[in-house]
Formats: structure tokens, C-alpha cells, sequence
């Protein structure tokens, strides 16, 4: 729904839609899988990209 409704209306970009979908099978990964090995270094490039995800829904909550 989050795509159809934010993406697909180019509310939010393609890039950040990617993004998003990323770190929401990762999610699933770390909830359901038996074992997960994520390092630093998986994480260090989620970070600025997650920043702008957020920054961006709270603009769109704001108007």
C-alpha cells in the first residue's frame, strides 16, 4: 500500500521506494530467519538514506 499510495503518486521517489522495500525485507529476514549476520558496514549505508525516508514522511505529514 505504502508503494501504491506514496510512489506510485511520485509523493515520494522511486529511489527512497527502493530503499524502503530494502529495509522492510530485511526486517522480515531479521524477524523470521534462524540466524543473521549483519555488520557495521551493512549498516553504515543504510543510515543517510534512512534519514532522508524520514525527513520526507514528515514533510508530507506537515502539509
Amino acid at each position: 500500500m505504502f508503494g501504491l499510495h506514496f510512489i506510485k503518486s511520485e509523493l515520494i521517489s522511486k529511489e527512497l521506494g527502493k530503499f524502503y522495500s530494502d529495509i522492510f525485507d530485511k526486517r522480515q529476514i531479521g524477524d523470521y530467519d534462524d540466524f543473521l549476520d549483519y555488520t557495521e558496514d551493512d549498516l553504515d549505508g543504510l543510515i543517510e538514506p534512512a534519514k532522508e525516508l524520514i525527513l520526507k514522511i514528515e514533510e508530507l505529514l506537515d502539509t
